[in-house]
């Protein structure tokens, strides 16, 4: 962590092509993660989209990915699993709803992804899983 801002600052950010924005609105002064962090977690494998990232307080951090959402293609086993019923019949899903699972501290909202930890280490482990989770499936 180097580089201090304001509260309610918004960050336009360029690597490799993809445009980021960071909202930091935390009322106080806060740290953001470096560019050495953000090459160490995969970044430049993120396709090209709008990414958000919004700093609560403490060590809570909301990603925001418009573009990745619904994106997890299912296997026709589990798309058997995920079927509704709408007044035109049934349908079943073809991706996934909400795209990281598995990750301690971390909650998925709609098109949100909500990160905390306890302390600036959970923190930054909790955010190198997410991401490794994203890569996974090619984000």
């Amino acid at each position: 962590m180097k580089q201090s801002i304001k509260h309610s600052s918004t960050i336009p950010l360029k690597v490799n092509r993809y445009d980021f924005t960071f909202e930091l609105d935390t009322g106080t002064f806060n740290t953001i993660i470096s560019m050495e962090d953000w090459l160490k977690l995969g970044l430049p494998t993120i396709r090209p989209s709008k990414l958000e990232l919004k700093c609560y307080s403490g060590n809570t951090l909301k990603i925001k990915d418009e573009y990745t959402y619904l994106q997890v293609e299912l296997d026709e086993q589990t798309k058997n699993l995920v079927i509704i019923n709408i007044p035109l019949g049934l349908f079943r899903y073809n991706r996934m709803q909400f795209v990281i699972v598995g990750v301690p501290n971390c909650v998925s909202y709609r098109d949100d992804i909500l990160l905390t930890g306890a302390n600036e280490e959970e923190h930054s482990r909790t955010l190198e899983m997410v991401f490794l989770k994203r890569s996974e499936f090619g984000f």
